[in-house]
């Protein structure tokens, strides 16, 4: 899950702290654009991967406690959406993946082409 902040922080281009838009990848810091020079930081995307290997072996080391868990609180919900759960789960990771890499879903849309239903493109 994607998402933007703006967080208060040093910019190596300005030589100052400045205003920043951060967008995080889960908890992870993907980049940051300083709102005044336009400048961006982007993290190594080595650690960023190591980073989120590190969790993803977290997190499936400790599945089965929280599952566990879950089930002892409420069976009946549970018994219902862990099949949605199970296979929508690879698709989140591979969207959460993505993003963190920077890589877009969708292809660009090329805004010099004329489009055939505007008038000049007839």
């Amino acid at each position: 899950m994607k998402k933007s902040v703006e967080i208060e922080a040093y910019c190596s281009a300005c030589k100052k702290v400045t205003t920043q838009d951060a967008t995080y990848v889960g908890k992870f810091l993907r980049d940051r654009k300083c709102k005044e020079c336009g400048a961006i930081e982007s993290g190594d995307k080595g650690k960023l991967l190591k980073a989120y290997a590190d969790d993803m072996v977290d997190r499936v080391l400790t599945k089965p406690y929280r599952l566990r868990k879950e089930w002892q609180e409420k069976r009946g919900d549970m018994l219902h959406s862990l099949p949605g759960r199970i296979l929508r789960r690879p698709f989140r990771e591979v969207d959460q993946l993505s993003d963190m890499l920077g890589e877009s879903k969708e292809p660009e849309k090329d805004t010099n082409s004329k489009d055939k239903d505007s008038p000049e493109g007839k």
